[in-house]
């Protein structure tokens, strides 16, 4: 992956450890989240990735679990080249103060399989076959 700053003083998106899927990305200002408001961050970076990547912005689990600020709609295609943002959303019962530097995301580049549909009367059975949400407890 490439990156080209936008803004001079950015931190660069890295991860914490050698194993983490996901690259950390930092407030590039200081930013208020009112309860409720959800607001799109420009980060101050550009990306190129491979045309079979794809870039996808997700929050913090520790963001989500002790604050409620959650991200959506955050798949980057590898053709756009443009400033990556990320959306977040605080869904906690407080406004949420983010210091500039402070980690507000994860950034994960991911492989694209065979994209192609094939119509068919009938899928294949699985050990989990149409049991949907919690089939594997809770």
């Amino acid at each position: 992956m490439k990156i080209k700053k936008l803004i001079d003083d950015l931190i660069i998106p890295k991860k914490a450890y050698k194993n983490d899927a996901g690259f950390d990305v930092y407030a590039p200002y200081d930013i208020w989240l009112f309860k409720g408001e959800f607001k799109q961050i420009k980060l101050g970076f550009a990306v190129e990735i491979n045309n079979n990547e794809v870039c996808i912005m997700s929050e913090r689990s520790g963001m989500a679990i002790n604050y409620g600020i959650t991200s959506i709609g955050n798949i980057i295609d590898a053709g756009y080249r443009g400033e990556i943002s990320i959306i977040l959303l605080n869904t906690g019962q407080n406004d949420y103060y983010i210091n500039k530097g402070n980690k507000i995301g994860q950034m994960l580049i991911l492989q694209l399989g065979d994209q192609n549909i094939e119509l068919k009367n009938e899928l294949s059975a699985t050990e989990r076959d149409l049991r949907a949400h919690f089939s594997s407890g809770v």
